[in-house]
């Protein structure tokens, strides 16, 4: 009887333990950081891992501004370029080409890549992420992607 219930038990927490251990994977894979000296620019998922997206869609970008100690940095002023020309969203709420803060330290931009040539053989995009802190320090990470 002990050697059935063991056997239920070890069943039953085996795909437990293997969704834990798939889910932090997933959690790790879906950051790139772009280190500076003093500040993490962080790129968040759906752009972290992405080498290519569909092109005329819309392609949410997010990132995340950390100091080198870990500590989170809010309040920046962020604005978004591709190919070195501000990008334009495809969202009212968004002027320019500034992210908005979403929460704490993580900015969006919604970003509209109909104006970019799109298929096979189009050369990729460099989208370029400019962050001005509060205390005037200013860094930038780049991202590269292939529109399909």
């Amino acid at each position: 009887m002990a050697v059935i219930a063991i056997g239920i038990v070890l069943a039953l927490s085996v795909p437990v333990f293997g969704m834990a251990a798939s889910s932090h994977r997933t959690t790790v894979d879906a950051r790139t950081m772009h280190r500076n000296e003093g500040v993490n620019i962080v790129f968040l998922a759906p752009v972290a891992n992405m080498t290519s997206f569909y092109g005329g869609a819309t392609l949410p970008v997010r990132i995340l501004l950390q100091d080198t100690d870990d500590s989170l940095i809010s309040g920046a002023n962020v604005t978004i370029l591709v190919n070195g020309q501000p990008a334009t969203s495809t969202v009212k709420m968004m002027t320019g080409n500034t992210m908005i803060e979403i929460h704490y330290a993580v900015y969006l931009f919604n970003l509209n890549t109909k104006p970019y040539p799109a298929g096979p053989g189009s050369a990729p995009i460099d989208i370029g992420v400019l962050a001005k802190l509060p205390d005037d320090r200013a860094f930038e990470a780049h991202k590269l992607i292939s529109l399909n």
